[in-house]
């Protein structure tokens, strides 16, 4: 593979959301240099993720093939202009990695997740421009062709093609258009019906009755496709149809989507699969802001599931598993060359999963309610998270509950941690400072909670 790239560097960083001015600007500059995007993603919830990234770009042929060719900007979150809520795609959920487009905003590659080694930035770099020198039409020509011309079953099956090659997601209304214009002939073809279960239709959706339609073909079609795959598209086809209940406010529909998890893993224990029906109403009761549902149902959940881990043991297999993808790669190093483009890849803690997991139980309590009885079990998560994870969010929790509960100077001295690893980190702290100033001052609301 070769890399061929001036020595000019470009690098425009932002740790807030991106503005649409900004990226026009970074578009307008890219189009006079001749120059790609790279937008890097941060994970919010992972910051070890961000640190194993961290090492890829510090690496000086990062900086001289990467920057040299492209803007790069880092951000927090997904530019609107990329993920807004009328385009055909989607984002997988808590997505954090590397987004590449051209000066028109086209994307051209989407690589999720972190990696050490920077050879797979490059990787995907040169994925992203071979995408830019192909006479196949772009992503939003796809768009405007399906929606503003033809409207066909063809167009359709190549604009779900493109979605899907660089890294995305298909929205659920452009597959259901897209089988009922199939030709009937269609149904029989197991190459087909595969095409259609690895866009993960939403469960009930006119596209998953369309490939359940014929047990037999169904079965051969989804078996022929790798463990890995299958699981890869439940997980997706999961979060589609959760958020799809959330949208709707439809309960009967969750119930439906916490009994399908639950029949993909009928080998799992029963305590396991009665925690993933559960953790399917919790999401649901918060994605729907259902308060009293939700916190009936919070205290049995953690406490039951989440309090009984061990931390010790978590912190420990983390340590083995850290100094493993740490170490430099060997000479020659194939790492990531066969990797589909949105496989995770990297350093995903299980310390961090859990002190995640916690907080957000905690937080969610937090802003909930001001009940004694919610209040200090969730006092008991986020000090629990903390022992997990340090990071910003985290202890910012724990010292917001800890105010809310009476116990004034170890909030003052915790939020005042927060901050400072915040900026450690760069990242704003006015919120925090404005919360740290109140709690100084002994008043009664130190937020909007």
């Amino acid at each position: 593979m070769k890399y061929l790239f001036a020595l000019s560097l470009t690098l425009l960083c932002f740790s807030f959301q991106l503005k649409a001015q900004q990226l026009a600007e970074a578009c307008t500059t890219a189009k006079k240099e001749n120059k790609l995007i790279m937008i890097v993603v941060e994970s919010e919830k992972c910051i070890q993720c961000n640190d194993v990234a961290n090492q890829a770009f510090s690496s000086e042929v990062f900086k001289r093939a990467v920057l040299a060719s492209c803007i790069l900007l880092r951000v927090k979150k997904i530019p609107e202009a990329l993920d807004g809520v009328y385009t055909t795609y989607s984002f997988s959920e808590d997505f954090f990695g590397a987004i590449y487009i051209d000066p028109e905003m086209n994307i051209l590659n989407v690589f999720q997740g972190s990696a050490s080694f920077y050879k797979s930035y490059l990787d995907n770099l040169e994925k992203a421009i071979k995408e830019k020198e192909s006479p196949i039409p772009k992503l939003n020509e796809l768009v405007t062709n399906y929606y503003g011309k033809t409207g066909t079953f063809e167009a359709a099956y190549h604009l779900i093609e493109k979605i899907r090659s660089i890294g995305l997601e298909p929205k659920g209304d452009l597959l259901d258009d897209f089988v009922q214009k199939a030709p009937t002939d269609s149904a029989i073809s197991l190459s087909f019906l595969q095409f259609i279960e690895r866009a993960a239709p939403s469960i009930g959706s006119t596209a998953q009755i369309y490939v359940e339609k014929n047990r037999d073909n169904y079965n051969m079609a989804w078996y022929r496709m790798s463990q890995q795959e299958r699981v890869s598209i439940n997980k997706r086809i999961y979060y589609k149809s959760l958020q799809k209940a959330i949208a709707n406010k439809d309960q009967q529909y969750m119930f439906r989507v916490a009994n399908a998890r639950q029949s993909n893993f009928q080998s799992s224990p029963p305590e396991r699969l009665q925690q993933m029906y559960q953790e399917t109403f919790l999401q649901y009761y918060k994605g729907v802001h259902d308060s009293s549902s939700y916190l009936m149902s919070a205290t049995r959940y953690y406490d039951t599931y989440l309090m009984t881990v061990n931390v010790d043991s978590i912190l420990h297999v983390d340590s083995i598993k850290k100094a493993g993808i740490f170490k430099i790669p060997p000479t020659g190093s194939n790492l990531s060359t066969s990797m589909p483009n949105t496989q995770m890849i990297g350093f995903a803690p299980q310390s961090q999963f859990y002190a995640n997991a916690l907080n957000d139980g905690a937080w969610t309590i937090y802003t909930y309610t001001k009940k004694p009885e919610y209040l200090s079990k969730a006092l008991l998560w986020a000090k629990r998270a903390n022992e997990f994870f340090e990071q910003p969010e985290i202890i910012d929790t724990y010292a917001r509950l800890l105010y809310k509960t009476n116990n004034r100077d170890i909030a003052i001295t915790l939020e005042s941690k927060a901050i400072e690893l915040k900026k450690l980190r760069r990242y704003p702290t006015a919120d925090y400072e404005l919360v740290l100033e109140a709690m100084k001052k002994g008043a009664i609301k130190i937020d909007e909670y």
